[in-house]
């Protein structure tokens, strides 16, 4: 319990520093927020006031954005299932804060070889990376060697990261973990270095898969999976 509330308040405090925006309406078919620089597929969070403090109520996806105005998907704020822990169901209202790509700052890169992952990483002096051996761990206690966009998601929250780094062949996928939306793609023009490759992503564990042969589609596939 006290593990769950230092980590939600810790995710609190780690968005302090991302885009924000005010939600201007919030009905059944969704919620809409005033906001200059989100896009769509950014994943967000909606900032509950109440007598001087706050807390975070809801967690969203960006479905589209026109001019100043984002239009949201949102569901209750749970950072992890916890059944010691009541779960606050708390409305979205109009003049909430809402913060976009809350966690955009922390990474990680999900790359074949070594030598892609450096690339990657030189690409983006403005992100935090984590490393990959943090993932490898999580799947081999879990004894699975096929990250799926639910384990992504579940290590995103446990290690505060916002963006996943796909360094597939044609360019550097910068995602939303939440959406699995890209957000952004940076080209990759150096030339193959023939390095050996490590299934089913580079890492120092020697976590190995005997499913994953072709890098780019098995993740390629996880992009198009819903918020």
């Amino acid at each position: 319990m006290i593990r769950t509330i230092f980590l939600t308040l810790s995710f609190f405090a780690a968005a302090s520093a991302a885009i924000e925006g005010r939600v201007t309406a919030a009905d059944a078919s969704g919620v809409t927020a005033s906001v200059s620089g989100a896009k769509a597929g950014m994943s967000a969070i909606v900032i509950y006031g109440y007598n001087g403090g706050e807390t975070i109520s809801a967690r969203c996806a960006t479905i589209s954005v026109s001019q100043n105005t984002a239009r949201l998907q949102c569901k209750p704020f749970a950072l992890y299932d916890q059944d010691s822990v009541p779960t606050l169901t708390l409305p979205v209202r109009k003049g909430d804060k809402a913060v976009f790509a809350p966690l955009e700052k922390s990474a990680i890169v999900i790359a074949p070889s070594v030598d892609r992952l450096v690339r990657a990483q030189s690409k983006r002096a403005d992100l935090s990376f984590l490393h990959p051996d943090l993932l490898a761990h999580q799947l081999a206690v879990a004894d699975k060697t096929e990250p799926d966009a639910e384990d992504f998601r579940g290590f995103c929250d446990r290690y505060l990261a916002g963006t996943i780094v796909f360094a597939f062949s044609d360019g550097d996928y910068l995602t939303d973990c939440q959406t699995f939306a890209p957000l952004e793609i940076l080209p990759e023009t150096a030339a193959a270095s023939g390095a050996r490759l490590t299934l089913p992503f580079f890492n120092r564990l020697g976590l190995k898969s005997d499913e994953i042969r072709d890098f780019d589609a098995y993740y390629k596939r996880l992009l198009s999976k819903e918020f």
